[in-house]
């Protein structure tokens, strides 16, 4: 990991204390989301100290709390998706299809799959593939 990285990552120690978060502007939290979020995903891919680790998911978890009880919508917070009995989803679609097309074909397989470990019925279950193939589709469209 490089000397930039670290020192990302140790500015984000700065604002692991709640009082700190509420200081912020909207943009300015919605910029340290984005932030944190981008270092999480990077720390899966580069050797790094534990004690880093430890750093970048505490800010990510502190952070996205901030954030959803400000109620703002950032693209890449958990949501809340509700899926009716007959397999309609009534929140949260926009934000499925955001995520799928941001994931590979087996990073949104695995996703799909930790989803139907939850008691879901067929129509739920269909309408979430559902959105898979759409964006299979899309992608081998766009090739």
């Amino acid at each position: 990991m490089n000397d930039e990285v670290r020192a990302q990552i140790w500015q984000l120690c700065q604002y692991l204390q709640s009082t700190r978060l509420n200081t912020l502007s909207d943009e300015d939290l919605t910029a340290l989301f984005r932030q944190s979020l981008a270092l999480k995903i990077l720390m899966q891919s580069v050797e790094h100290e534990p004690v880093e680790q430890q750093v970048v998911d505490r800010s990510f978890e502190e952070i996205s709390a901030e954030a959803v009880r400000r109620k703002l919508v950032v693209r890449s917070l958990p949501v809340e998706v509700v899926i009716t009995k007959d397999g309609k989803i009534v929140k949260g679609l926009e934000e499925l299809r955001f995520v799928f097309r941001m994931l590979s074909f087996e990073d949104m397989m695995d996703f799909i799959d930790s989803v139907l470990e939850k008691p879901i019925n067929d129509a739920q279950r269909k309408a979430l593939l559902n959105l898979a193939y759409e964006k299979v589709y899309a992608d081998e469209e766009a090739n």
